[in-house]
């Protein structure tokens, strides 16, 4: 059961970073059937075990292909993987200012900018964990 999980992470995660590599984001989103908001936290008995199985096999996934700023693949993956086992998520997407982006010249204002995306079932966090802070952007359910 595992190997199958850690299998179907690995295609969904491919399959969200090629997507995610040459289609905007917000048609992905409108093509899911997304819409903006968040999740219902009315999560059933083992949801959060299910979750929390699927976030460590998209994180061995990720490990085994190395990629690099891959929340948003990662957040994709996840989200497609427990749409199928019906729990509920919410993918968000935020920003982040480092240092003085507002006194930076204007063409070095996106070395200030730090973009993550992140999913969670409930209140637990399922991919893209962060220390850092990120103000919420928008959220998908």
């Amino acid at each position: 059961m595992r190997l199958a999980l850690r299998f179907e992470a690995a295609c969904a995660l491919l399959a969200a970073r090629v997507a995610t590599r040459t289609v905007r984001f917000i048609t992905i989103a409108r093509a899911m059937g997304w819409t903006e908001g968040t999740a219902q936290l009315g999560l059933k008995g083992n949801d959060l075990k299910r979750a929390a199985a699927v976030g460590d096999a998209i994180a061995a996934a990720n490990r085994l292909f190395r990629f690099r700023e891959a929340c948003l693949a990662e957040a994709i993956a996840g989200k497609w993987m427990l749409a199928r086992r019906g729990v509920a998520t919410t993918l968000y997407v935020g920003m982040r200012i480092r240092g003085s982006a507002a006194m930076a010249p204007r063409s070095e204002i996106t070395a200030h900018i730090g973009m993550h995306a992140w999913l969670t079932a409930g209140t637990k966090t399922i991919t893209g964990a962060s220390e850092q802070p990120h103000k919420t952007v928008a959220s998908f359910y």
